[in-house]
């Protein structure tokens, strides 16, 4: 995930400390199980891959692991490390 994100700021691909915000968990979870499927078919994500030029990689994750992702991304959010210095 951090080779492509950072959480406080734009990297390669948008910022992920305040994703929450501006997507639903269940955008986010389909993004992380689903990413080829979604810019094809959700026009916000096809909006996210002509702005960043670099589609989402396909992680092969299980859904679980997504739900840990989602969790990971929502406490470190939530607490401030998503600050610009926060990895």
């Amino acid at each position: 995930m951090l080779s492509c994100h950072k959480l406080g700021e734009r990297f390669i691909d948008p910022a992920l400390g305040d994703v929450l915000s501006r997507r639903t968990p269940r955008y986010v979870l389909n993004m992380i199980l689903n990413p080829d499927k979604m810019v094809k078919r959700h026009p916000e994500a096809k909006k996210l891959l002509t702005e960043y030029l670099a589609p989402m990689a396909q992680q092969n994750l299980s859904p679980d692991d997504a739900r840990a992702v989602l969790e990971y991304i929502r406490s470190a959010g939530s607490t401030g490390t998503a600050s610009p210095a926060g990895r």
